[in-house]
């Protein structure tokens, strides 16, 4: 039995490929976590609170990352350094791979990362917001679109060609 296409969904920009995902379900935890092979996911990182246990995805070579903020809302700037800094550092270390991110239903925490990430890739932030929108309905609460429009980007995951 495979997910539906609202349980994972891929994100392409340049050079990012960025994973949204619900959280797993416990009984079907090695069906997720082929899921996740498929996609070429090297680290998942987890937006909220989780019972599984971390060695089912270290066992079969995904790093899970925990990077926990409050339910509907965005990110403080901590978080996004974090996150941004990461997502920098994974695709020079892998630039093959993909990153996967979950919340519990990934329609807010989750998409507001991705949508983070690809606005630092270049990605006008309205734009990025109806892209994700037009592949996983009901992302982002009106809060979360907000404050992504008014986002200010540095630009930080833009490959530059000197």
């Amino acid at each position: 039995m495979a997910f539906s296409i609202e349980a994972i969904t891929s994100f392409h920009f340049n050079h990012l490929k960025l994973v949204l995902c619900r959280q797993p379900n416990l009984s079907m935890m090695n069906l997720y976590i082929e899921q996740l092979k498929e996609q070429r996911i090297r680290t998942i990182v987890k937006v909220c609170e989780t019972d599984y246990c971390i060695s089912d995805f270290e066992d079969n070579g995904i790093e899970v990352r925990e990077l926990v903020y409050k339910n509907g809302s965005f990110p403080s700037n901590g978080v996004i350094e974090i996150w941004i800094n990461f997502v920098k550092a994974h695709f020079e270390k892998f630039p093959n791979s993909a990153i996967g991110i979950h919340c519990v239903d990934g329609l807010g925490r989750s998409a507001v990362l991705v949508a983070l990430a690809l606005i630092e890739g270049g990605l006008d932030p309205v734009r990025a917001i109806e892209f994700i929108k037009s592949k996983r309905r009901g992302a982002f609460n009106k809060y979360q679109e907000k404050e992504l429009q008014i986002y200010k980007s540095y630009n930080r995951l833009v490959i530059h060609d000197y």
